[in-house]
């Protein structure tokens, strides 16, 4: 009887370790799958990365750019102001010589016709060969 119960625990130990075996397997094909998976996934994110970063070189361009538009942007409106003002400095002066020429033209005798004679002077021929106006 000692053999035969030590010949089935033999055969219950080979069964075991064959088992053992087979997990072992299963388990390394599951893990070299896992691996295939795990690099496809570090290759992505490396190209994801790789992709991220040339869209933020890009942003930081065009930020810069933006940033240059701006600033080229205030320096037209202070141009533009300071034409503004000179515009109407200019404007100004118009008005002071205007008021100064109509006191002018009020003190030797008033606005000339819309003719052009100056007051007193005659009416000139016609060089169409009319009459005196």
């Amino acid at each position: 009887m000692v053999s035969a119960d030590m010949e089935h625990r033999v055969n219950q130990l080979r069964h075991d370790v064959d088992d053992v075996y087979e997990l072992l397997a299963v388990t390394n094909k599951t893990v070299e799958e896992t691996n295939g998976k795990v690099v496809a996934i570090a290759t992505t994110q490396r190209r994801h990365g790789n992709r991220l970063d040339e869209i933020q070189c890009s942003l930081d361009l065009t930020v810069g750019r933006l940033e240059r538009l701006e600033q080229g942007h205030e320096r037209l409106e202070q141009r533009q102001l300071t034409q503004d003002a000179k515009l109407d400095a200019i404007e100004q002066r118009q008005q002071t010589q205007d008021a100064k020429l109509d006191a002018i033209l009020a003190a030797v005798g008033g606005r000339p016709p819309v003719d052009g004679r100056r007051p007193g002077q005659e009416a000139s021929v016609d060089s169409g060969g009319g009459s005196a106006v």
